[in-house]
């Protein structure tokens, strides 16, 4: 992988490739850094939508992480100064698509090349969850040989994940599968409410300094977790929504 920016050279739009240099995973970034990331994104927004999540993915993996998906997963969404590039207002792509094109990077090293460069970027986003590389290649293949539509695809998924609860048993007989779901909404927005109330109403700043410390660590594992989780949320969400603009 080697990331570049276009820019424009006596009138004519080239690539100048970067000199890669790993921005730390924690601290504060260096604002050029940072502008630096979002104007290789702006750059390549233009492209189709599976070449633009790839390329950014690479970006991201190269000088976030060294080109390495093993500190990808190891640090995940725990990465400050990616945190601080998702938090801008100029990238031109929603933060979300900044985790889905690092899956996507990473998915375009795990299948075969002809088979990735085949799938659209909404057959991608629907691969990303299966987790056996090996059921993952299968389905990229019968999709692309068979030109399966996104609901097929989905349909296929979905199909070998209630094989995989049957054998398993991952599944209780008769339990639903948004049971707890709706506990777990009221849940998270009770935590948000007492959160808020304990910063307005001042309780905050008369806990003791290990207290806040302390409170502030697992309030930061906990929305990092919370974060990891919603990968898996968005996607679905996503494939929900792709099946219904099909409709």
């Amino acid at each position: 992988m080697t990331p570049a920016v276009v820019v424009r050279s006596h009138g004519v739009l080239v690539e100048a490739p970067i000199t890669r240099r790993v921005i730390p995973f924690d601290g504060q970034p260096a604002e050029s850094e940072l502008a630096r990331a979002a104007q290789f994104i702006r750059s390549v927004t233009a492209r189709s939508g599976v070449e633009c999540a790839r390329r950014v993915g690479e970006y991201l993996v190269e000088h976030f992480y060294g080109g390495d998906f093993a500190q990808v997963h190891r640090h995940g969404r725990k990465h400050a100064s990616l945190r601080a590039l998702a938090a801008r207002d100029d990238l031109g792509v929603s933060p979300t698509f900044l985790w889905t094109a690092i899956a996507v990077a990473e998915q375009w090293v795990l299948l075969p090349v002809e088979l990735a460069e085949s799938l659209p970027l909404a057959h991608h986003r629907l691969l990303l969850p299966v987790h056996d590389r090996a059921e993952r290649v299968r389905l990229a293949r019968v999709a692309v040989e068979g030109r399966w539509s996104v609901r097929q695809l989905q349909a296929e998924i979905q199909r070998h994940r209630e094989e995989e609860r049957m054998l398993t048993g991952a599944r209780k007989p008769g339990r639903p599968p948004g049971a707890g779901i709706e506990r777990l909404t009221r849940l998270i927005a009770e935590v948000a409410v007492e959160v808020e109330r304990a910063a307005s109403e001042g309780r905050l700043e008369r806990l003791e300094p290990e207290e806040l410390l302390a409170f502030e660590e697992a309030l930061d594992d906990a929305i990092n977790r919370l974060e990891d989780c919603f990968d898996g949320v968005k996607e679905a969400a996503e494939a929900v929504r792709v099946l219904r603009s099909e409709d």
